[in-house]
């Protein structure tokens, strides 16, 4: 079974593929009901990678993957594609990043930050 989201109404919050994978896993996570939904034989499939739904990003297996998504798409390269444009993925990797910079103001700001939306990082 193959959850997908095909936005076929070019909604502003599954522009990326990312948000597109994170919409169809979302509904395949609890069995909702949809359209959006293939049998399919497993043989006809090919991994390229998984759904890091903590994350909010796709976690390629080969640089032959990416480039191989990559022209699926459409696209010369995946740019941002792979992660989720959703505001509590954004907010996750801004506060990792800024508790791997270095700068102690950074560090105390994303530990806060952490803390306040409770953050498990």
């Amino acid at each position: 079974m193959v959850d997908y989201e095909g936005a076929v109404y070019d909604q502003v919050n599954l522009r990326r593929y990312a948000d597109r994978v994170a919409c169809a896993a979302g509904r395949q996570s609890v069995r909702y009901p949809t359209r959006a939904r293939l049998w399919v034989k497993p043989e006809t499939l090919r991994r390229i990678g998984e759904w890091d739904p903590l994350e909010g990003r796709v976690i390629l297996d080969s640089p032959e993957d990416a480039a191989a998504l990559a022209a699926y798409l459409g696209l010369a390269d995946l740019g941002d594609e792979i992660e989720s444009s959703d505001a509590h993925h954004e907010m996750r990797r801004s506060v990792r990043a800024a508790f791997a910079s270095g700068d102690p103001a950074q560090h105390f700001a994303a530990r806060l930050m952490a803390r306040r939306y409770r953050l498990n990082l």
